[in-house]
Order: structure tokens, then sequence, then C-alpha cells
């Protein structure tokens, strides 16, 4: 969801959750450094963040800069 910017609100509409608990899951988030919180006059707006799109990123498909730089051989 985080792909693009969501007000505390609207995330927990969203997830069925209360304002005061969809607040406390971006806290856990921002402090992971998978998404960045930023004011917009009354609402807080949060946004996923290059690490947090690391962890969404489908396994099949390698990360832009490193597509087989990690891949180590297997003993099969």
């Amino acid at each position: 969801m985080l792909a693009e910017a969501h007000t505390t609100g609207q995330l927990a509409r969203r997830l069925g959750l209360s304002d005061a608990t969809a607040s406390e899951h971006a806290a856990a988030l921002r402090g992971a450094g998978l998404i960045t919180t930023a004011r917009a006059g009354r609402a807080v707006r949060h946004l996923r963040t290059a690490l947090g799109d690391l962890l969404v990123r489908p396994r099949d498909r390698p990360a832009p800069d490193r597509a087989t730089a990690d891949r180590r051989p297997t003993d099969a």
C-alpha cells in the first residue's frame, strides 16, 4: 500500500484498524527504516523507502543494481 503516500487515517480505514493502531504500526515501520513520514498540514503521510521496496520486491525479480552479484552456488 505504501508505494504511494497515504495518511494514517487512510491506512487505518483500508486495513480496518483504529487510527491509533495504524499510527503504532507506522512508527514501527519507520523505526525499521521501511517507511518515511512527513507532515502535510494536519495530516501525516507515510511512504515506503527504498529498503521497504526491496522487501516487497518479488523473489523472482533480482534487485536492479545487483542482479546476480550475491548468488552463490548451492550443493544440489
